[in-house]
């Protein structure tokens, strides 16, 4: 799908707030209400992904957010895989290139915890290599397409 103009207004005002009501959409764009409703109907069913929200994980008390570049041993990659999938630290994972096979984004309450997660990776996920990024700050997140 090619946006039209009438799209961007719509998605830059569901990638700053998704739960903005359909009347305000419609008074600030423009754009009836029946033509919003249906748009989002085909926009759900072709790609929008989810909903979900955004939080700040140091206000819950998960203080270390980590970036991890994995290289993988080849027969260990789908074990790694489904261990990844399922692991309630793994905020985010990505199949990558360039000398690593996975991308993850992490969320823990401490160092010990961070430390222990990538000790299991190691001992028990044959990973070869590991590249810590920590977050230090949000400077900006989610912002494509919300202008």
């Amino acid at each position: 799908m090619i946006p039209t103009q009438e799209d961007k207004k719509i998605i830059s005002y569901l990638r700053k707030n998704a739960r903005t009501s359909l009347v305000a959409i419609s008074q600030n764009t423009g754009i009836a209400q029946s033509t919003l409703y249906e748009k989002l109907k085909s926009y759900k069913q072709s790609f929008i992904k989810k909903h979900t929200t955004l939080f700040d994980f140091k206000k819950l008390g998960y203080n270390v957010e980590v970036k991890i570049a994995v290289k993988a041993k080849k027969e260990s990659k789908e074990s790694l895989l489904a261990f990844v999938k399922l692991h309630r630290n793994v905020n985010s994972a990505f199949h990558i290139n360039s000398g690593y096979d996975f991308f993850l984004e992490c969320i823990f309450e401490n160092y010990s915890e961070m430390f222990q997660f990538i000790s299991k990776l190691e001992q028990e996920y044959g990973v070869e290599k590991t590249e810590l990024y920590q977050i230090l700050h949000d400077i900006k997140q989610e912002e494509f397409l919300s202008n």
